[in-house]
């Protein structure tokens, strides 16, 4: 590394000193040549004239310190000073002015302290150096090795052209596929249609009852209800499991030990509970789960045997009364929701103070129990409290008063109001009739024609497959949707991160091949820290990562899903030097490879470019589970060559901010073979 000076008379006017100027490099000795007076020139002050004997003299002469470039005498320029150390037979490198004169080898040759004799190590470390880098080529060649087969298996070329265009093969193929489908979801939706009308015609004719029935979206109402019970059964659990906790906790804590923080909540929570209404709470989500199958097996089963079979076990009247019921208990039990909901607002910031500023060196056990258990709850329900107020669709609101409307016009005459005594007369078709007298065979309300029955199997037929087209053109375009984000992405970091023409092709050349590995070769599964992880790497999935407690029934923890792939130079350097610091502190060898810069906190590595056999790839993990009074947590996946798929670290860079270290083939560089070899 030069240091830049200005000079203010030209070189000719100089003559070169007889010995080298101790701590500056072989390219800036001539600015301490003197000039024909024998006088030398401070390089920032000129004006002053030095004799050669006044450098490095330990006496700082000059107010820029640049006639102490071999010592520690100019202390205000320390910093900003650089050292030069030779260290022949080893790197050349700069180091800080201030190590100078401090007692410490800094330099290998020791040059830096001109009062300790003997202490030049810098063949030992070339040595050393000589051996890291044949066992990390040689962990390279076998992740090399891996990567070609990788490559190979899922028809990959080794060179791929930076300038090709962008997973073409696979957009090309999921056009055609999305084409393909929205066709054939055209042509059934038109036979769907038809099928229909036909129906309905028919329906109209033969059962206007089952027509009006017929068209109320059962399907939608249902679907609806599982996504409320699963709110409500969750917001139950919640408030059960935080209920828990608080109960155990205060039951069982050492009040003597007068932690403030825990004393002064579970006071609060006494207070709280002590009001009337906590009485009252109910929270029951095994109920919720069984109340959603009861209102799943009235739409699906009771109600389609009155409208279809004219089949029920109770009166008109009854029927009525329920399906109004049904929605009353419906809309009951989300205001309900919303209650237990408020009621975890203020219950959970207890837990919270406890958890975050509780006195560790007290070390009750109940304390440390209840932490520790919240900490599970907030990994299942950190985002339970989140958003506005829960309110029925207005959709849903309408089909079921409709539905209502229907059961209210029809059901009088489909099933005769039963009489206080009254037998249920059997038809010896198996339908039962709420009246004393079996229907005419010639009643609209008899059995359907077979026609009828064909037409509304085959008109389930067409929804059933209807939906599964939907499903999977969703998973296409989706799909598709990636690779273009994918693209652009990899065209926008490219040009921003400066990346060379080879690296934009080994991004994408990386990106192609998670995209066509299966799920098992594309997904690392490790136990780190007593946590397991499962990350996966193809972003059509779209990949994600989750962390489980590595015991029974241990919580699992979304971190996030895979949002990107980038190639980042700088982080690739920092990753491999904590790498060298680690695999090899024994020999301390890190201290001497890194090289100092004019900028104080930069510096750059003497690695030989041994640092390339990483390809620098970065995976970024966004959107994952709230934390709790946090952020989404996201993550940076970084990879490092290895024939091998593994987990070396994970830690927290922020909150819910996560660096995962992961080695595997898809880090390894196969631009680095020619140096490898």
């Amino acid at each position: 590394m030069k240091v830049q000076h200005t000079l203010c008379w030209a070189l000719p006017f100089f003559q070169f000193a007889d010995a080298k100027v101790v701590g500056v490099s072989p390219e800036e000795q001539a600015l301490y040549n003197t000039n024909k007076a024998g006088q030398w020139a401070c390089l920032s002050n000129p004006d002053i004239l030095l004799s050669p004997s006044q450098i490095n003299d330990g006496i700082c002469d000059c107010p820029d310190g640049s006639d102490e470039p071999g010592t520690s005498a100019c202390v205000d320029t320390l910093e900003s000073r650089l050292f030069y150390c030779e260290n022949a037979g080893f790197k050349p490198r700069y180091i800080r002015g201030s190590l100078v004169n401090d007692g410490v080898c800094d330099c290998c040759d020791c040059s830096d302290e001109p009062g300790i004799e003997g202490m030049n190590v810098c063949k030992d470390l070339a040595k050393i150096f000589s051996a890291i880098a044949k066992v990390e080529t040689q962990n390279y060649k076998s992740g090399q090795a891996k990567l070609k087969v990788h490559l190979e298996e899922f028809q990959i070329p080794l060179k791929l052209d930076e300038a090709s265009t962008f997973n073409s093969t696979e957009q090309a193929i999921l056009e055609e596929d999305i084409e393909a489908l929205n066709d054939e979801m055209e042509s059934l939706k038109n036979l769907l249609k038809k099928s229909k009308q036909n129906f309905y015609s028919k329906l109209e004719i033969e059962n206007p009852s089952l027509l009006h029935f017929e068209k109320i979206d059962l399907n939608y109402l249902t679907t609806e209800l599982k996504e409320v019970y699963g709110r409500i059964e969750t917001t139950s659990r919640a408030y059960m499991t935080l209920m828990k906790i608080l109960k155990e906790l205060y039951m069982t804590y050492t009040e003597a030990q007068n932690d403030r923080v825990v004393n002064k909540n579970m006071d609060e929570f006494d207070v709280m509970m002590s009001r009337p209404e906590m009485k009252k709470v109910v929270a029951d989500p095994d109920t919720d789960v069984e109340q959603l199958s009861q209102l799943l097996d009235y739409f699906n089963d009771e109600l389609p045997a009155i409208f279809w079979d004219m089949e029920s076990e109770f009166p008109a009247d009854y029927v009525i009364k329920k399906a109004k019921f049904v929605m009353a208990m419906v809309d009951g039990k989300v205001n309900y929701m919303e209650t237990l909901r408020d009621y975890i607002k203020e219950f959970a910031p207890l837990m919270a103070d406890i958890a975050e500023n509780y006195n560790v060196n007290f070390q009750d056990a109940s304390v440390l129990s209840a932490v520790e258990a919240f900490d599970k709850y907030i990994s299942q329900y950190s985002d339970i409290t989140e958003g506005e107020k829960y309110e029925l669709p207005q959709k849903f609101i309408t089909e079921f008063n409709n539905l209502v409307d229907v059961i209210e016009q029809d059901v009088p005459e489909l099933l005769a109001d039963m009489e206080e005594g009254a037998d249920t007369l059997n038809t010896g078709k198996g339908h039962k009739i709420g009246n004393l007298q079996a229907r005419d065979a010639d009643s609209p309300y008899g059995t359907l024609s077979t026609d009828l029955e064909s037409l509304k199997e085959q008109i389930d037929k067409y929804e059933n497959d209807i939906h599964s087209l939907a499903k999977d053109l969703k998973e296409k375009n989706t799909e598709r949707d990636i690779l273009l984000k994918l693209e652009e992405q990899e065209t926008l970091l490219s040009q921003e991160s400066g990346l060379t023409p080879e690296e934009r092709a080994t991004l994408k050349q990386a990106t192609e091949l998670v995209e066509r590995m299966d799920d098992s070769s594309s997904t690392i599964v490790d136990t780190l820290d007593n946590y397991v992880y499962e990350i996966s790497l193809n972003p059509l999935t779209p990949g994600a990562i989750f962390q489980r407690e590595d015991k029974e029934h241990g919580s699992v923890v979304r971190i996030g899903t895979l949002s990107q792939l980038h190639l980042d130079k700088k982080a690739n350097i920092a990753k491999f030097a904590d790498h060298i610091k680690l695999e090899y502190s024994d020999d301390d060898i890190i201290t001497h490879l890194f090289n100092e810069s004019v900028t104080v906190g930069e510096r750059s590595y003497l690695f030989d470019h041994l640092e390339e056999i990483n390809s620098g790839l970065v995976f970024e993990y966004t959107n994952g589970e709230k934390c709790w009074n946090g952020p989404q947590r996201s993550a940076k996946l970084f990879m490092k060559c290895s024939d091998k798929f593994g987990i070396q670290n994970v830690y927290e860079k922020t909150k819910c901010s996560y660096i995962i270290e992961a080695s595997g083939p898809l880090g390894c560089n196969l631009e680095y073979s020619n140096a490898a070899n």
